[in-house]
């Protein structure tokens, strides 16, 4: 179900494309962030995932892997038959935490 979303974000976000990568329907799928932040992304790609659901997530950040398990809060129809999905992330190791601030510190709202 595609639904309007409220923003709710503790976290400065960054508009920033880095692939991402996910398990769906048993198959590796792709897609990009249009942004980043410490708290989840917004991920941009061909899928419609499951509000509220839990997928793990791999994101490519300066040539660096991280991998945050994010619940999917909300989705948007974009153009071309694709999908803006709000992802919050739920759980991520202190390393790839560590990674990502240090990642996003040296970036521009």
């Amino acid at each position: 179900m595609i639904q309007a979303h409220t923003e709710k974000r503790k976290h400065p976000r960054y508009p920033l494309k880095c692939p991402v990568s996910f398990i769906f329907f048993n198959n590796l799928k792709i897609g990009e962030t249009s942004d980043l932040s410490l708290g989840g992304m917004k991920l941009r790609s061909r899928y419609m995932l499951f509000t509220g659901e839990t997928y793990d997530f791999t994101v490519v950040v300066n040539g660096h892997a991280i991998n945050p398990k994010g619940k999917i809060v909300y989705i948007e129809n974009q153009p071309q038959f694709t999908y803006g999905t709000g992802v919050s992330f739920v759980d991520m190791s202190k390393d790839h935490h560590s990674r990502l601030s240090g990642f996003l510190s040296g970036q521009k709202q």
